[in-house]
């Protein structure tokens, strides 16, 4: 049974003086469907750990929750593992903060889209094959047509935002909807995960 890493979202109370780091139970259920077990990462690990930690896993998620720059501990755990995925060849999944990050990581400009917060919209295929109803849940997004290597956009929706990549070199993949916010996953979503990391 191979094993991913996934990090965590950080929430603030400040009334309690007190961070979380949390991740919503489904999205390991997902996970688990598929024979693969999920092992939340804190930020707030060492270098070192982390890098003793990494050897137990076959893939990473990059889950959603937070904006880029603002918790800036999850920023360098990620940083550090698209760097540790990168020497491996270790798949990666980026989940709507997720793939902002790849993207970012990638130098490409982050914009602000209206309308993408809880709601259901279609996105398009480039292969032209197929559209696919999705969940949304981000203000930040990259434009599709801004898309260049060494990153390929492989669907968008109607007002231009990436929702779905592929980098060319390293394993990694990016989607911007949630599929642990559905009532139903669906088959597409099943059998993408089951793509990255069972494939090998």
């Amino acid at each position: 049974m191979k094993i991913i890493g996934i990090t965590q979202r950080i929430d603030n109370y400040p009334s309690r003086e007190e961070l979380r780091e949390a991740l919503d139970y489904r999205l390991p259920l997902i996970f688990n469907q598929l024979n693969l077990v999920c092992v939340p990462i804190s930020a707030y690990s060492s270098k070192e750990s982390l890098t003793q930690l990494f050897k137990l896993f076959g893939g990473f998620v990059l889950s959603g929750g937070n904006n880029i720059g603002e918790y800036p501990e999850r920023d360098k755990l990620e940083k550090f593992i698209l760097e540790y995925s990168s020497a491996r060849n270790i798949p990666v999944l980026g989940i709507c903060r997720g793939m902002q990050f790849i993207l970012n990581y990638e130098k490409f400009s982050l914009v602000k889209f209206k309308n993408h917060i809880n709601v259901k919209h279609e996105i398009y295929f480039v292969d032209n094959k197929r559209s696919l109803e999705v969940n949304s849940f981000h203000n930040f997004g990259v434009l599709h047509s801004s898309i260049r290597d060494p990153v390929k956009s492989l669907a968008y929706s109607k007002d231009n935002c990436s929702e779905y990549i592929k980098h060319k070199i390293y394993p990694w993949t990016g989607i911007m909807w949630h599929p642990e916010r559905e009532k139903k996953i669906s088959d597409f979503d099943y059998s993408l995960i089951n793509t990255i990391f069972n494939s090998k």
